[in-house]
């Protein structure tokens, strides 16, 4: 994960982590998500893989902590064992869909 971005919409002012290495795989995972046992769910928004680092109040909160942060280019790393689906209540709490641990693999090369 490196490089913040935002993100306003209906939803709110969202500051996020942008995901770089496996960013593809978890597009295309999403995307298989949202085209069979989520079809209905799929309000056509383009999905960008990211941690949300928070969520803002106003846009100039989100301006503020945007320009704080743009600036940073440390690379984080994280090892992903679970994948959670969630989707977002109408009182904005989280309800985990789907839940699975990944399986370790291991490359021989």
């Amino acid at each position: 994960m490196q490089g913040f971005s935002k993100c306003e919409d209906r939803f709110g002012n969202y500051l996020f982590l942008n995901m770089t290495k496996g960013a593809e795989d978890i597009c295309q995972l999403h995307d298989l998500l949202y085209k069979n046992e989520f079809s209905q769910l799929d309000l056509g928004i383009p999905y960008t893989p990211h941690m949300t680092v928070g969520k803002l109040a106003t846009v100039e909160e989100l301006n503020e902590a945007y320009n704080c942060v743009k600036g940073i280019d440390t690379i984080f790393c994280c090892k992903v064992n679970k994948i959670s689906v969630e989707m977002i209540g109408e009182n904005e709490e989280s309800i985990i869909v789907i839940e699975r641990t990944l399986k370790t693999c291991f490359n021989k090369t």
